[in-house]
C-alpha cells in the first residue's frame, strides 16, 4: 500500500502532521484557538478529512485525535470514546481520560476505576490499585511501564495485568526495539524484555530517553547529544545541541540556532543548506524551514520538491494539530498540505475585537474600532518607555467570514475617576474574542484565560498612567458578531482598546566597542511570561570582535525582571560557552535546566566569548538566550 503522509503549516508558527496510511483520517479543527494557554480542542468543533482534504466525520466533537490499531479518539461534554474510519462510535464517549490504542489494548479511566480495553471495547483487565500505585498509558512490544503501590519503583506488566518485570527502577521508558531505558541510583541504562541489563547505567539524560530507533539511541553528556548503539558503543560524538530520533537513514540534528541533517556516519548530508527549522524524513521527503522563514517540502538528496508557505516561524511534530506557543493577533492559519505539497484543507483563528471597541484618537475623541483608518493618530504603549505615546495605524483588520464568539470581561479601576458611559461605579467592561492577549501584572493572557486572581493593567485616562484592576467576572460566549476588528500600528507598538493594553518589552543587549559599549538589539522578544520561556537570539556585528574575544552586556534598563536560564554564542557551528567570574552565576546560565538569573531595573551581566583564532570574518555570530521577563511589580501605580 502507498503511504500518503499530511503536513500542516500555520502561518507565522506551523504545526506537521502526518497520517500514517493513505486511508488514514486526519484530525483538523474547524477554526483553531491562538491562544497557547487554551486546551487543545476547547476552540472549535473538530472533524476528520482523507488525505484528499474530503471532510469524512463532520465538526461536531469537541475534541478529535488520531488514529491507531484503526481507532480515532473523539471527546464530546469532556468525556472521550473512540470512532472507526467510517466515523461510526464503536466505543462511547463514557471516559473521563483515555490514552491512544497500542498493540490492541487502551488504558481508560472512569472516577477513581483505571483499566484496559480492546478495540471492541470490552475490559482485558482492571488496575489493581492495591499492587499498583500509576501505569504508562500504552503498551509497547506486550509491556506497560508500572509503579508498584509497596515500594514506589517502577517495572512492568504483561496484558493479564500482572508484573513481567519486577518494580525495581526509579524511573522507566518504554520499549522500542526490544530494549527499555531504565534508571538505577541516578543513572540509565537499557534492558531487555526479560528484564536483563545489556547496557550498563552510565547515561544522564533530562527527560525519560525515547529508545532506540534504527539501531542507535540518543544519550545526553553535559549540555550535548551523540548517539549509542545496541552495545553501549558511542558511535556519534555528542556534539549537539538537540536531536530527533533517525529515520530513514537520516536524523535532523540542531546546531544553535540552526538543523542539519546527518547520516549514522555523522557527516552533514546536506552542507549547503542552512535551515532554523527541519523534520525527519518520512516517505522519502521532510519538511523544512530555510533562513528566508519559507516552509519547503525536500527529497533525501536534499532537492526542493515545493515552497509551501512564507513567513513560517516554528514547526512541531504531531499527529494532531497542537495548540501554539506565542500570541499573535491577526488571521493565522494552519494549511495542510500531502505529500505533494498540495493543500488539502485550512483552519483560521482571529483574535479581535467588535465593532464597539473604543479607541482614544490624538484629539481625545474616542472612536469605535470600526471607524479607525489607516494615517490616524491613535493611543498606544511603548514597551521601551513603558509610556503611553501615539502611533500611526498602518492598517484596520476586518474579520466577516463567520459568527465571532466574544468574551466579556468585567473589572474593578478603583482608583480612577473617569468612567465610560456603559460603566456605573466604576465598574468597567470590555468584549473581545477569547483568544486577544491582555497585558496583567503576570504578564500577557488571553482574555478568555484571566481569571478572578488576575490584575489586569488599564489606562487612567486622567493621569495618563496604568494602573492595576481587579478582575470581577469573565462571562466566556457572552455573545456573537459578525465582524471583529484589529489594528496594526506603523511602530509595532500595543494599541490602547476601551483602556485597556492590548498586545510588549525585554532586556537591551550590549556589545563592546574599542571605548564603550554599543547597543546591538533586544533579546527575550515579547516572552513576557514563564509560559513564554523558550530561546531567542541577536546577530553580533563581527566587527565587535576584539582579538578574537567578544564581551557582551545584557541590561535590564525598564521596568520589569528578566529571568535569563541559559546563554551561549554561536559562531557557524561552533557553540561557545561564556566566560564569567563569578561561579554561580555561570553555572546558572551555561545549561537549560530551569535555574535561572535574574535581572532587576538598572542591573546587568556582563560576559566574554573567546571565539576561535582562525575565524572567518563571514562567519555568522549569534548570541542565543533562552528565558522570560515580566512586569515589575513597582510598574504598576
Amino acid at each position: 500500500m502507498k503511504r500518503t503522509f499530511i503536513f500542516t503549516l500555520t502561518i507565522f508558527f506551523a504545526t506537521l502532521i502526518m497520517a500514517q496510511s493513505s486511508d488514514e483520517l486526519i484530525p483538523v479543527v474547524k477554526n483553531f484557538s491562538s491562544n497557547p494557554c487554551e486546551d487543545e480542542g476547547k476552540s472549535d468543533k473538530w472533524g476528520y478529512i482523507n488525505s484528499q482534504g474530503t471532510l469524512i466525520v463532520p465538526f461536531k466533537y469537541d475534541y478529535c485525535g488520531k488514529f491507531s490499531n484503526g481507532l480515532g479518539q473523539v471527546g464530546k461534554n469532556d468525556l472521550l470514546g473512540f470512532i472507526n474510519k467510517k466515523g461510526k462510535i464503536v466505543i462511547g464517549c463514557n471516559y473521563d481520560r483515555a490514552g491512544n490504542f497500542s498493540d490492541g489494548l487502551a488504558w481508560v479511566k472512569i472516577g477513581n476505576r483505571e483499566e484496559f480495553i480492546n478495540t471492541a471495547g470490552q475490559t482485558v483487565f482492571r488496575v489493581d490499585k492495591s499492587k499498583i500505585s500509576a501505569v504508562g498509558w500504552s503498551f509497547s512490544q506486550g509491556l506497560c511501564a508500572a509503579k508498584s503501590a509497596k515500594n514506589s519503583k517502577w517495572g512492568f506488566i504483561n496484558r493479564s495485568g500482572n508484573f513481567a518485570i519486577p518494580p525495581q527502577f526509579e524511573d522507566v521508558g518504554s520499549f522500542s526495539e526490544n530494549l527499555c531505558a531504565v534508571k538505577l541510583d541516578g543513572k540509565w541504562g537499557f534492558i531487555d524484555k526479560l528484564g536483563k541489563v545489556v547496557i550498563d547505567y552510565q547515561f544522564d539524560y533530562g527527560y525519560i530517553p525515547r529508545g532506540f530507533h534504527e539501531g542507535l539511541a540518543a544519550i545526553e553528556q553535559g549540555d550535548y547529544w551523540g548517539f549509542i548503539d545496541k552495545y553501549g558503543n558511542i558511535v556519534i560524538s555528542p556534539a549537539y545541541s538537540e536531536v530527533e530520533d533517525f529515520s530513514e537513514g537520516l536524523c535532523v540534528v540542531g546546531m544553535g540556532l540552526r538543523y542539519i541533517y546527518i547520516n549514522k556516519n555523522d557527516e552533514n548530508v546536506f552542507p549547503s543548506k542552512s535551515l532554523t527549522k527541519a523534520e525527519s524524513f518520512k516517505n522519502g521527503v521532510a519538511l523544512v524551514i530555510n533562513d528566508d522563514n519559507v516552509a519547503q517540502l525536500i527529497d533525501k538528496n536534499g532537492n526542493i520538491l515545493k515552497s509551501i508557505a512564507k513567513n513560517v516561524l516554528e514547526v512541531w511534530v504531531g499527529t494532531y494539530s497542537k495548540r501554539l506557543s506565542s500570541y499573535p493577533c491577526d488571521v493565522y492559519k494552519n494549511i495542510y498540505i500531502n505529500h505533494e505539497g498540495k493543500i488539502i484543507y485550512e483552519s483560521n483563528a482571529i483574535a479581535c475585537f467588535p465593532e464597539n471597541a473604543k479607541i482614544p484618537l490624538q484629539n481625545g475623541d474616542l472612536l469605535p474600532i470600526s471607524q479607525i483608518k489607516s494615517g490616524m493618530q491613535i493611543l498606544s504603549y511603548n514597551p521601551k518607555t513603558l509610556k503611553t505615546e501615539y502611533s500611526t495605524v498602518k492598517k484596520l483588520l476586518v474579520h466577516d467570514k463567520q459568527k465571532y464568539k466574544l468574551t466579556r470581561l468585567t473589572f474593578l479601576n478603583s482608583a480612577a475617576l473617569y468612567a465610560s458611559i456603559t460603566n456605573k461605579l466604576h465598574i468597567l467592561q470590555i468584549e473581545s474574542t477569547a483568544n486577544h492577549p491582555i497585558l496583567t501584572t503576570k504578564g500577557y493572557k488571553a482574555l478568555g484565560d484571566i481569571t478572578k486572581d488576575d490584575k489586569i493593567l488599564y489606562y487612567n485616562e486622567l493621569n495618563r498612567k496604568i494602573i492595576e484592576c481587579s478582575v470581577l467576572q469573565v462571562e466566556k460566549n457572552y455573545r456573537s458578531v459578525d465582524k471583529v476588528y484589529n489594528i496594526k500600528l506603523e511602530n509595532g507598538n500595543s494599541y490602547i482598546v476601551d483602556n485597556l493594553v492590548a498586545s510588549p518589552k525585554c532586556p537591551f543587549v550590549y556589545a563592546k566597542g574599542n571605548n564603550d559599549y554599543i547597543f546591538v538589539e533586544e533579546i527575550l522578544k515579547s516572552q513576557i511570561s514563564d509560559k513564554l520561556d523558550r530561546y531567542d537570539y541577536v546577530n553580533i556585528p563581527f566587527d565587535m570582535l576584539k582579538n578574537n574575544k567578544l564581551t557582551i552586556k545584557i541590561s535590564e534598563e525598564k521596568d520589569e525582571i528578566s529571568y535569563i536560564d541559559h546563554i551561549y554564542l554561536q559562531a557557524g557551528n561552533k557553540i561557545i560557552q561564556a566566560n564569567i567570574k563569578n561561579a554561580n552565576i555561570l553555572k546558572q546560565i551555561t545549561k537549560n535546566d530551569n535555574t535561572y538569573f535574574t535581572l532587576h531595573k538598572g542591573e546587568s551581566l556582563e560576559m566574554v566569548f573567546d571565539l576561535p583564532k582562525n575565524i572567518d570574518k563571514t562567519t555568522e555570530i549569534k548570541l542565543v538566550a533562552k528565558g522570560y521577563y515580566e512586569l515589575a511589580n513597582y510598574l504598576v501605580e
